[in-house]
């Protein structure tokens, strides 16, 4: 018998999520489109005993380039560039607020849940194009007050700019110790092989 949490999954999530046109791998839901970029929903169990399922629903907005880049030397991630947690209706930010926590005989909870992923399905993938994408990944970099490897990555599905020439310079001039452990060079080096080879020409 399928434990509580995999049977909201199977029973709540799983059906809306194949409406949507997302592929279920486990507890991954995949939609893909025609550039290889991907809107992922992730359930993660989260067990604090206190109902039968209890889990967090993260989102994931990957663009080819970035799977491209993550799986260099083998293997497959769901990691996004962009990603963020489905919380529950009327739930304010702030402690354990995202933790979605019911028992399976309770109807209305699991309806909230099925109509909550089939509201935010849709909305992830409008996120696979990257002139809405941007906006939020730029957002989430602001408070770091370095340049973005994030949006440079973005801005090279699109093809060449002058904006993304100018960050591209900003990043390969970048002093090691900005961050650590993390060879910037390369990673330049590969976005602009990966825009040689798949973007769009100069916009």
């Amino acid at each position: 018998m399928a434990k509580p949490f995999d049977q909201v999954v199977r029973d709540r999530i799983a059906p809306v999520a194949k409406d949507a046109g997302y592929t279920k791998k486990g507890r991954l839901f995949i939609r893909e489109d025609e550039r290889g970029d991907r809107a992922v929903l992730e359930a993660r169990q989260h067990r604090l005993g206190q109902h039968d399922a209890e889990f967090f629903l993260d989102v994931h907005v990957q663009p080819r380039i970035w799977r491209d880049y993550l799986t260099q030397d083998g293997g497959d991630t769901h990691a996004g560039i962009w990603s963020d947690r489905l919380r529950p209706p009327g739930q304010r930010a702030g402690g354990m607020s995202d933790l979605w926590s019911f028992d399976l005989a309770d109807e209305a909870s699991g309806r909230v849940l099925s109509e909550a992923v089939a509201a935010a399905l849709p909305a992830l993938v409008r996120l696979l194009d990257a002139d809405n994408l941007l906006p939020l990944v730029r957002a989430k970099n602001a408070a770091t007050g370095r340049p973005s490897a994030t949006v440079a990555a973005l801005l090279c599905t699109q093809g060449p700019s002058e904006e993304l020439e100018a960050l591209l310079s900003t990043l390969e001039q970048e002093d090691p110790d900005e961050r650590p452990g993390f060879d910037m060079p390369a990673y330049v080096g590969f976005l602009r092989a990966w825009m040689a080879d798949h973007a769009p020409t100069q916009r």
